[in-house]
């Protein structure tokens, strides 16, 4: 709840009012509206996000395993060997869930949503993929280019 407090306020309080404001709701847990520097905030908002937030992480939890003699660890979908990280990835590159779905016919619509919410709350360990040096380069149209112009032998 601090952390949300922090973000949602920083562009109005100093680091110095952003610290009393944490110290006064940390003392007052059950405050639903705190008042430093004459600005008062009304945290209920944020409360009920970070609540939903967190719910959803706990259904997320018991929709992934994470078992050492399935694909090494990684972390699936429990009854399956499907990567978490793998269905959040298709979903960022603008997959369809429809798609995923029909591609992985065991798969519910919230076993997906459950994979996206604990890739973002794991993220993968060590360094991002890169991509390959293939990708970096645009592809010519082949109406672009004239025969005469192509290198190569005639």
């Amino acid at each position: 709840m601090s952390l949300k407090l922090v973000h949602e306020t920083a562009r109005i309080f100093t680091l110095d009012g952003r610290r009393r404001l944490v110290r006064y709701l940390l003392g007052r847990p059950e405050a639903e509206s705190a008042c430093v520097q004459d600005v008062s905030v009304d945290v209920r908002e944020m409360k009920v996000e970070v609540e939903r937030g967190l719910s959803r992480l706990a259904r997320a939890r018991e929709v992934i395993a994470v078992d050492d003699a399935v694909l090494s660890g990684t972390p699936c979908v429990k009854g399956t060997r499907i990567p978490a990280h793998d269905i959040a990835e298709m979903l960022d590159n603008g997959d369809r869930v429809e798609a995923i779905l029909e591609a992985w016919p065991g798969l519910t619509f919230s076993q997906l949503d459950a994979a996206a919410c604990y890739a973002r709350a794991y993220p993968r360990r060590g360094r991002p993929r890169t991509a390959p040096a293939w990708r970096s380069r645009v592809p010519v149209a082949s109406g672009e280019a004239a025969l005469e112009e192509l290198p190569g032998p005639r």
